[in-house]
């Protein structure tokens, strides 16, 4: 507690004392944010997988993300006697807010619950340029998300005539690459990596406007090249602008199941029924671990009960995008 009202007492200082550059209005899940940039002007493609608002409601309560883009050693000074000299990952909650810090990896996160408004500290010497683009807020999306009793999932977000599937799996697992697939072929189209869940529907709620792709699957999907806009050399990805004009983008969809893609180079794709909740491990696993919440049992508690309520089915990949896609649109028609 004395760490975090001595931190927390220091960073407001300093905050206080600089300037804001650049306001940036968005609405997430139906919620107003605005992103504050501090002593910097974002790069244009800063904060680019956000989803824009022009006009916001007067009188509405914004949730408040003040962004730093320096240094570390201007971090330093901000920070209390037992984290200046810290090299691991140190994460508190309570009443009065949250905060994780990492030396290793460059960042400072807090929230402000009297505020309301959340700090982010990225370290411009430990990040690249593009470090506010995507997949952005991760953390702290996350903590907004449980304030609400909603979850921030790694999974992503298909399904047809409102009737969603939630692809959840490890990173590698295929998830990204059948959501892109199935929305080319006429599937609605959520999100390819990362999403808001709301458990008591269930229902997912899109948080980032773009999506994510390998070279070669850029490749094999050259329907998307129209819409590429950023490759990211840290992610060895190229970051793809979700067109509502050209495909079925949804910011909400009510969830049926749970598919849990396995790249197995099948002849043909198929669906099998999954009883076993240990399949489905590697979703606690990657979520706690991209939200750096690695030990947050409300998070894995929230996270099983929803896996409880929903069908999971294991689909069993081919080599075939347009294939798997296909298949998997037909079996959703029949939910």
């Amino acid at each position: 507690m004395d760490c975090f009202r001595t931190l927390s007492r220091k960073l407001l200082e300093f905050t206080e004392a600089g300037s804001v550059r650049k306001e940036i209005r968005t609405v997430l899940c139906g919620v107003p944010f605005l992103i504050r940039c501090l002593d910097f002007e974002p790069a244009p493609k800063m904060f680019s997988a956000l989803m824009r608002a022009e006009d916001l409601s007067s009188g509405v309560r914004e949730e408040v993300f003040t962004c730093i883009f320096r240094d570390s050693s201007e971090l330093i000074p901000i920070l209390p006697a037992e984290l200046q000299n810290s090299t691991g990952r140190y994460v508190w909650s309570g009443d009065e807010g949250r905060y994780a810090f990492s030396s290793e990896h460059g960042f400072l996160s807090l929230f402000l619950a009297d505020k309301n408004e959340t700090f982010v500290w990225l370290c411009s010497d430990k990040h690249p340029e593009d470090a506010f683009i995507s997949p952005l807020f991760r953390m702290e999306l996350g903590w907004w998300a449980l304030r609400r009793d909603l979850l921030f999932l790694h999974s992503a977000a298909i399904g047809t005539e409102g009737k969603g599937i939630l692809l959840s799996g490890a990173g590698g697992s295929g998830k990204s690459t059948l959501a892109l697939s199935a929305m080319l072929s006429g599937m609605e189209f959520l999100s390819d990596d990362y999403l808001i869940v709301d458990p008591t529907v269930p229902e997912a709620l899109r948080i980032y406007d773009t999506g994510y792709v390998t070279d070669a699957m850029l490749e094999r999907l050259p329907e998307l090249r129209s819409s590429a806009f950023l490759h990211s050399d840290i992610r060895n990805k190229t970051l793809i602008r979700l067109d509502p004009e050209r495909w079925q983008i949804s910011d909400r969809i009510r969830l049926h199941a749970v598919v849990v893609p396995r790249v197995v180079h099948a002849a043909t794709p198929s669906l099998k029924r999954c009883t076993d909740l240990g399949r489905l491990i590697p979703l606690l696993a990657s979520t706690s671990y991209q939200n750096r919440e690695l030990r947050n049992e409300a998070v894995f508690r929230s996270i099983v009960r929803l896996l409880r309520a929903l069908p999971a089915y294991d689909f069993a990949l081919t080599d075939d995008l347009r294939a798997n896609a296909s298949y998997l649109k037909e079996w959703t028609d029949k939910l």
